[in-house]
């Protein structure tokens, strides 16, 4: 597995170092919610589902973690992006 934007901010605890040196109420709320969402987009603090094979002999199983959905997220956000376009595409007259 590639490593995610969020170890960026999370190698050395960058994040917590730079808010820590920031002076009180500085940080909008908005911005606090976003990096929090980005950092534990895909782990299990967002919670996961679990399938199973609907064969009874077999014991398969795998657990899928839920991302955060945030449009700010490096991940989920292009993911967004990408829907959009293709919604935008289909409404659109065919054109050169």
């Amino acid at each position: 597995m590639s490593p995610r934007f969020s170890h960026v901010f999370k190698f050395g605890q960058r994040w917590l170092n730079w808010l820590n040196r920031q002076p009180p109420d500085s940080v909008r709320t908005v911005v606090m919610e976003t990096m929090v969402k980005i950092m534990a987009c895909g782990t299990s603090l967002m919670g996961w589902s679990i399938w199973r094979c609907p064969d009874p002999q077999c014991n398969s199983e795998k657990r899928v973690k839920f991302t955060c959905k945030s449009q700010s997220c490096p991940h989920c956000g292009v993911k967004a992006c990408l829907q959009w376009i293709n919604n935008t595409l289909a409404w659109l007259p065919e054109a050169p």
